[in-house]
């Protein structure tokens, strides 16, 4: 603009706004052409971003808040920058992003919790504490936690200890359980499987019964 770079623009935003040389633009236009490019670039990256596995809303979130920084960075002259009120035009940005994004069911809380506890039963046994830590963390509500914690065909208490089994079986191979021990190295070998295994969350009651059958065998 006027012989200066200003900021940059998606393709789609200057064909759809036929765009030309020598063409007079208002301040107010000016940022609504910064914000619809940037809506498509953001809504783009996103999909990017969530191609390598699902998000949370919150995660989503905070990946936004990140890009727009650096848009804002790579993409903007510090002048034109100077004149933008980033107090509403960042939460335009989200909002508008993050509303496309659920209409086409890329960011559902509820489908991320699912897909959570899938992959962590099968590749990272945890139980329903650690679990509901975790699911916390990435912002997931309280109430959608619980609802699907409860139900029985995606984590009751016999898929939990089969998992609970499978890891405890795993580190127990790795104090070669076939070796002859003593009593105090048997008693430690206990201690340690029981610490891992609380701290994956799993219950009182799993953890001991795993345990004890464990050590039966050795």
């Amino acid at each position: 603009m006027d012989g200066t770079f200003a900021f940059g623009a998606t393709t789609s935003t200057v064909l759809k706004h036929q765009l030309r040389v020598n063409q007079p633009l208002s301040s107010i236009e000016v940022q609504d052409l910064l914000l619809l490019s940037w809506q498509e670039e953001l809504y783009n990256q996103t999909l990017t971003y969530l191609s390598s596995r699902p998000h949370s809303q919150r995660e989503v979130n905070d990946y936004l808040k990140r890009r727009i920084f650096s848009l804002k960075r790579k993409q903007l002259a510090s002048a034109l920058a100077e004149t933008i009120d980033w107090g509403k035009i960042v939460p335009t940005l989200i909002n508008k992003s993050m509303e496309r994004l659920k209409k086409n069911k890329f960011v559902d809380d509820r489908e991320f919790v699912l897909w959570w506890i899938k992959q962590r039963l099968a590749f990272r046994p945890r139980g329903k504490m650690a679990l509901r830590l975790e699911l916390r963390q990435k912002g997931v509500a309280s109430e959608i936690i619980d609802e699907l914690l409860a139900k029985e065909d995606l984590i009751s208490t016999s898929i939990e200890e089969e998992a609970a089994r499978r890891l405890a079986q795993k580190i127990w191979q790795r104090f070669k359980p076939h070796q002859e021990v003593d009593r105090q190295e048997l008693f430690d070998r206990k201690k340690r499987l029981w610490q891992r295994l609380v701290s994956r969350g799993f219950s009182y009651e799993v953890v001991k019964t795993i345990v004890d059958d464990l050590v039966k065998k050795q």
